[in-house]
């Protein structure tokens, strides 16, 4: 919805899924152009997300697939989900 995911915006004392975590890691090994400053980024802690509101690298739940219906060789292959089987007329993950 509105405002939806805001990566970086939780509270202190509060961990976050960080999905450009994710977005970084595909990138890099797929030998994306410009991927390895995101990737070296995210892989050091993510401090353009959380630094701000001074929260430290241990705020970021870095993650490579779980329930967004991919698995990690999905990931790294395909570049729009397939997920029209599952009755969710491919809306739902990211």
């Amino acid at each position: 919805g509105e405002g939806g995911y805001q990566v970086g915006n939780f509270p202190q004392l509060w961990s976050e899924w960080n999905g450009k975590y994710r977005d970084a890691v595909r990138d890099f090994w797929r030998a994306e152009d410009h991927s390895l400053g995101e990737f070296a980024s995210r892989l050091t802690g993510s401090s353009d997300l959380y630094q701000h509101s001074r929260r430290r690298p241990r705020a970021s739940v870095n993650f490579v697939t779980a329930h967004d219906g991919f698995t990690l060789r999905d990931l790294v292959s395909y570049n729009d989900k397939h997920n029209e089987a599952n009755g969710e007329d491919n809306r739902d993950g990211e």
